[in-house]
Formats: C-alpha cells, sequence, structure tokens
C-alpha cells in the first residue's frame, strides 16, 4: 500500500510530514489522486490546496483531498466504490482533529 497524505506537504511546508493526515492507498487508486506525481496538473492542484492552506482554511483543504481520494478509488480500481477508503479518511481526520490541524467549526 502506498501512503497518501491528505494535504501534501508540497501543499503545506510547514506541516511535519510524520505527523500529517495520511490513509493507505492501493497503488493504482493513488496514482490517480490530482496530487500524484510532478505533471503540471498536480502541481496546479497542490497549489490550489496551498491557497487553502495559506488563508488557514485547513478544514475545506481537507474536504477537497477526501473528494479527491473517493473519484481516484473509482478511477483507479474501475469498481466504482466511492466508499472504498471511508475508514481510512475517517481515522485520518479524526488524527487532523486531535492533533489540532483541523480546527472546530465556528
Amino acid at each position: 500500500l502506498d501512503s497518501h497524505h491528505l494535504i501534501s506537504t508540497n501543499s503545506n511546508p510547514k506541516a511535519d510530514k510524520g505527523k500529517a493526515m495520511a490513509v493507505q492507498m492501493e497503488p493504482h487508486d493513488h496514482k490517480k489522486t490530482s496530487s500524484y506525481g510532478r505533471t503540471t496538473k498536480a502541481k496546479e492542484y497542490r497549489a490550489n490546496i496551498g491557497g487553502y492552506v495559506e488563508r488557514g482554511d485547513m478544514r475545506n483543504a481537507a474536504a477537497i483531498e477526501v473528494r479527491d481520494v473517493r473519484n481516484a478509488a473509482v478511477r483507479g480500481s474501475g469498481e466504482g466504490n466511492l466508499t472504498k477508503y471511508n475508514g481510512a479518511l475517517k481515522e485520518a481526520l479524526n488524527y487532523g482533529k486531535g492533533a489540532g490541524i483541523l480546527k472546530p467549526k465556528k
């Protein structure tokens, strides 16, 4: 399995990679995430997420990343399973809340 960071360290340079939110994904799904690789499209995606991070809007950055993981699961495996990584995503988001990465709603 591959580790996929929700809000990559490229999008959030201040993040400690060892303490970032992450999910384990099958490699073929991971390759279908929008932030995977060094393509122009992937760099633009990470820059977009970085904009949310710079504004302190980690919740929306994480929400975009969750949608992207779900969509990648559909594109990667061809199973059409949006919920394939729900358990891992829930764990990652709970970790983010506990670690203070994701602040409570105001």
